[in-house]
């Protein structure tokens, strides 16, 4: 990319043994990474699968589809995103804490507390990598959620402490 910015990213495909075409469109913004501020990147869902579905994957089912997400209860999730331009302390350490939160009709159904993220396995401080997992219970209503990540740079001025990234999804029974 030439500038920081948003960008709408569209891409379209044909299968030509089935015959089958599809498309799908994205905005991405990429952040202005000169001016060294908390940035969360995109995040990303897949299901985890269940003992039983592992035993009837075949190899091409092993590569999950991130753009599904659409998901049957109970079940687990994952989720991966990178965290840049943690600022780090004299020492080389990092103080960044993590919260996640689970939306429905704008109303927080499930909320973790900020945890402390341990960064010291991270070969690029500059560039952290996190990645978790979700468990959605039966108790869960069907509906379009919102999963939300908050990021809180303990070392940061406190105007540019906080960055958020989210993600749609649909549960059903």
């Amino acid at each position: 990319m030439k500038k920081s910015g948003i960008y709408h990213f569209r891409v379209a495909i044909y299968d030509s043994e089935t015959g089958k075409a599809g498309a799908a469109a994205k905005f991405l913004e990429t952040p202005k990474f000169e001016k060294q501020r908390l940035w969360i990147s995109n995040l990303t869902l897949n299901e985890i699968p269940t003992k039983k579905q592992k035993e009837t994957l075949n190899k091409s089912s092993l590569y999950s589809n991130t753009t599904n997400r659409k998901f049957a209860l109970p079940t687990y999730l994952s989720y991966r995103s990178v965290i840049y331009n943690a600022k780090k302390s004299g020492e080389g350490q990092t103080d960044v804490e993590v919260q996640t939160r689970l939306i429905l009709d704008n109303r927080i159904v499930r909320e973790t507390p900020f945890v402390k993220l341990t960064t010291a396995d991270q070969k690029d401080p500059n560039r952290i990598d996190l990645a978790g997992a979700i468990r959605l219970d039966k108790d869960l209503a069907p509906g379009n959620y919102i999963f939300q990540l908050i990021v809180r740079d303990g070392l940061t001025k406190k105007k540019f402490q906080i960055a958020t990234q989210w993600v749609d999804f649909e549960l059903t029974r």
